[in-house]
C-alpha cells in the first residue's frame, strides 16, 4: 500500500513542480533537482531491491543505508541553502529599512 501512496504522492508533485516551471515559477535547474529527487522516491518505493543493489555497490551493511545516508546529507545541503536565503533576505531587507529611514526620517511633535 505505501509504494503505492508514495508514487501517487511523487507523481502529483513532479506534475505541480512542471506546471511551476512552464508558468516560469521554477527555473529549468530546480525542476530537474525536484524532478530527480520525486523520481527517485517512486523508484525505490515500486522497487525496493534498488536499495540492496545500491548498497552492495556502496559496501553499505544494510540497504536502508544506501537511501538514508543520502537523503541526511541531501536534509542538511537544503537546510543550509535556506539559512543561506534566509540570511541574504535579512540583509537586503536591512539596507532597505536604513535606506528608507534616511529618506523619510520621523518627524518629532
Amino acid at each position: 500500500m505505501f509504494h503505492y501512496l508514495a508514487s501517487l504522492i511523487g507523481i502529483l508533485a513532479i506534475f505541480q513542480g512542471y506546471s511551476k516551471y512552464k508558468k516560469s515559477q521554477y527555473n529549468l535547474k530546480v525542476f530537474v533537482f525536484w524532478t530527480f529527487a520525486w523520481t527517485s522516491m517512486i523508484i525505490f518505493a515500486l522497487f525496493p531491491s534498488v536499495t540492496t543493489y545500491l548498497s552492495k555497490i556502496l559496501k553499505l551493511d544494510r540497504p536502508v543505508d544506501a537511501v538514508l545516508y543520502p537523503s541526511i546529507v541531501l536534509l542538511y545541503y537544503l537546510v543550509f541553502v535556506l539559512y543561506m536565503k534566509i540570511e541574504n533576505y535579512n540583509k537586503q531587507l536591512t539596507r532597505i529599512i536604513q535606506k528608507d529611514a534616511v529618506q523619510n526620517p520621523l518627524k518629532k511633535k
